[in-house]
């Protein structure tokens, strides 16, 4: 308030500072904003005249450092995702849009922005594939901050390098804070394309499994976004044809289908949909593969979309129930690897593909011992392999072995 009189600058408090109290101060001075402080704003404005203003004299460099420290505690805890009932954003960030300069309020933006995509909570990017048709809305904050980088070329430069540089990302404001970008630009779609085309050749060539996943993940979001791209044209224009798929060599094709195999079991039901009615173009050679895969895909589909689905082999003798399935699968899991020495193709894709039948109902029956057990026989040997590529922990293997010392069955 003094600062505001203009009876104390506000420099002699910033001063007077340190990192002992600058968390205390943070949390005041946002719950100020929170309650409607038009003054909190202002010591907040000369923090940001201060930290991305032009270059201060020698002698303000230690209050510099010291409002780039208080914004940065301070950024976390503005209350962000309130609207007014003009929708033009949180108000404490409009009163600082109308009283800094384009270029402060733009270098404010952008650490604002990084702010939000990097704090929790944080999922993992294959958990927001299944939930980001949730986060399809924009948000009038997100285009404010956008908006204040001059161009959707700058805007999309910010937005894509805080993704890419985080170590870890807050993947809901990711995917609305794009949302907004592509409500915000009418070139939004096109420039989401190329980039996201550019980065596919990127990827496919030094296999970056991280790089491709980040390109699925953003043209779905603009697919949920704008009407005029939905991903399943995007994936047919972009794979489905010899002439268009970025993948130049067969060493790109395999590539692309073992992340595709990968993405099985964290798709929603309408990608996988998509990914079996219109599969990518791959050379003869991998006809094989990409059969396995539509298969697994088949699989996945019918487990989603049927609350009580079948087993693990198809079923020779009509309706079952449950258990008379489970155990049937077991047997004939058994019976496979006694006469081939090799888990069956249906039992690793069930571990994927049917992961909740597997775990909860194949396994447990699986472990329990059989009458006339024997150290060595093709129940224990099959136990064995599923625990070498981690279908079944090494804690149900030794309660395995212990339950059939208990049974006395050697």
């Amino acid at each position: 308030m003094l600062h505001c009189a203009e009876l104390l600058h506000c420099t002699l408090y910033l001063e007077s500072l340190d990192e002992s109290n600058l968390a205390s101060v943070s949390v005041r001075l946002a719950k100020l904003v929170q309650d409607g402080a038009v003054v909190s704003v202002d010591l907040i404005k000369s923090c940001a005249a201060l930290a991305h203003g032009p270059e201060p004299p020698a002698n303000l460099a230690p209050v510099v450092r010291t409002c780039h420290a208080l914004l940065a505690q301070v950024e976390r805890r503005l209350p962000f995702e309130e609207v007014d009932s003009a929708k033009k954003g949180p108000w404490w960030l409009v009163h600082l849009q109308q009283s800094l300069s384009p270029g402060v309020f733009a270098r404010l933006a952008g650490s604002l922005l990084e702010v939000r995509l990097t704090s929790p909570p944080f999922i993992s990017v294959h958990q927001a594939l299944a939930r980001q048709h949730e986060w399809k809305y924009p948000l009038p904050a997100f285009k404010m901050l956008l908006e204040s980088q001059g161009s959707s070329t700058s805007a999309l430069n910010l937005l894509t390098r805080v993704i890419n540089e985080a170590r870890e990302v807050n993947w809901k404001s990711a995917l609305i804070c794009v949302s907004s970008f592509v409500s915000l630009y009418s070139d939004a779609d096109q420039k989401l394309s190329d980039l996201v085309r550019a980065w596919l050749s990127q990827a496919l060539e030094h296999q970056e499994p991280e790089t491709l996943l980040l390109c699925f993940v953003l043209i779905r979001q603009l697919g949920h976004a704008s009407s005029t791209a939905p991903y399943a044209s995007w994936f047919r224009n972009t794979f489905g044809s010899k002439h268009n798929t970025p993948c130049r060599t067969p060493a790109h094709f395999s590539y692309l289908l073992s992340f595709l195999n990968q993405l099985v079991q964290h798709e929603p039901l309408h990608c996988l949909k998509t990914h079996h009615e219109m599969p990518p173009y791959v050379p003869e050679k991998l006809r094989s593969e990409l059969s396995d895969w539509r298969m697994m895909l088949f699989t996945r589909i019918k487990d989603l979309s049927n609350s009580n689905p079948g087993g693990i082999f198809p079923s020779e003798q009509g309706t079952r129930t449950q258990e008379q399935q489970v155990q049937s699968d077991v047997e004939k899991a058994i019976a496979h690897f006694e006469s081939s020495k090799r888990v069956h193709e249906l039992v690793m894709k069930a571990a994927i593909c049917r992961k909740k039948y597997f775990d909860s109902h194949f396994i447990p029956a699986l472990l329990i011992p059989r009458s006339g057990w024997r150290a060595n026989d093709a129940q224990t040997r099959l136990i064995d392999s599923l625990l070498k590529v981690g279908k079944v922990s090494v804690g149900q293997f030794e309660a395995f072995h212990a339950l059939c010392l208990e049974r006395k069955y050697t």
